[in-house]
C-alpha cells in the first residue's frame, strides 16, 4: 500500500477545520510472483462412494401357478421373448464363430500358398544368380585364357625372329671363325693365355 497525499482544498479545509489527506490505495504491495510459489501437492484419489442406507422392513414374494390361475400369469408367453433373445444371442455368437474359424482357415491356406511362392521365387533368384555368377567367372576364365595365349604366342613370335636374325646374321661368318678366335687367345680364359704365353712359348724358343 502506498500513500499519496492529493491536493487540499480550501473547502475542506474549512469544514474540518484541518488539511484532509487522501490515500490511494493500490494491491500491488500484496502481489508475489506466482513463479516462485510452491503448488499443493495433488493426490488422485477416487471419487467418494454414495451413501446408501439400509434397506428398511422384510421383503415380500408372491407364488403364481399357472395349473391354479392361468389368466394371472403365462409362462409361455412371458418366457418365449427371453428365450427367444438368448437363443438368439447365442446362435449369433456361434455364427460369428464358424464364420471367424472359416476366414482363419482361408488365412492360413493364402499364408501358405504365398510362403511356398516365396521360397519358390527365392530357389529361382538363387539358382538364376548362381548361373550369372558361373557365366562370368568362366568368362573372366576365358579372357585370362586368352590373354596368356596372347602373351605366349608373343613371347614365341620373339624367338623365332631372334632366332632367324641371328641365322641371317652369322650366315656370313665363316665356320673355322671360332677355332680362329681360339687360337688367337680371344676366347681363351686369362689363366690359360697366360701359361701359354708366359711358360709354354719360352721352352719352344
Amino acid at each position: 500500500m502506498q500513500i499519496k497525499p492529493r491536493a487540499q482544498t480550501a473547502a475542506n479545509e474549512q469544514a474540518f477545520g484541518q488539511p484532509v489527506v487522501w490515500e490511494e490505495l493500490q494491491d500491488y504491495a500484496n502481489m508475489v510472483d506466482e513463479r516462485y510459489i510452491e503448488p499443493d501437492y495433488f493426490v488422485d484419489r477416487p471419487p467418494p462412494s454414495v451413501y446408501v442406507p439400509p434397506d428398511m422392513g422384510s421383503d415380500k414374494a408372491t407364488m403364481m401357478d399357472e395349473r391354479n390361475d392361468p389368466d394371472l400369469f403365462d409362462f409361455k408367453a412371458e418366457a418365449s421373448p427371453i428365450l427367444q433373445v438368448l437363443v438368439g444371442k447365442a446362435l449369433e455368437h456361434a455364427r460369428i464363430e464358424v464364420i471367424e474359424e472359416y476366414e482363419k482357415d482361408i488365412l492360413e491356406k493364402a499364408k501358405g500358398k504365398y510362403k511356398m511362392k516365396r521360397e519358390a521365387c527365392l530357389m529361382e533368384t538363387q539358382r538364376l544368380e548362381a548361373a550369372r555368377n558361373r557365366k562370368m567367372n568362366e568368362v573372366q576364365r576365358r579372357a585370362l585364357q586368352q590373354k596368356m595365349q596372347i602373351a605366349t604366342a608373343s613371347i614365341n613370335d620373339k624367338k623365332v625372329l631372334a632366332r632367324n636374325f641371328s641365322r641371317q646374321y652369322m650366315r656370313y661368318l665363316k665356320r673355322d671363325t671360332l677355332d680362329v678366335l681360339k687360337d688367337m687367345g680371344i676366347l681363351r680364359s686369362r689363366q690359360e693365355y697366360g701359361m701359354g704365353v708366359n711358360m709354354i712359348a719360352p721352352f719352344y724358343k
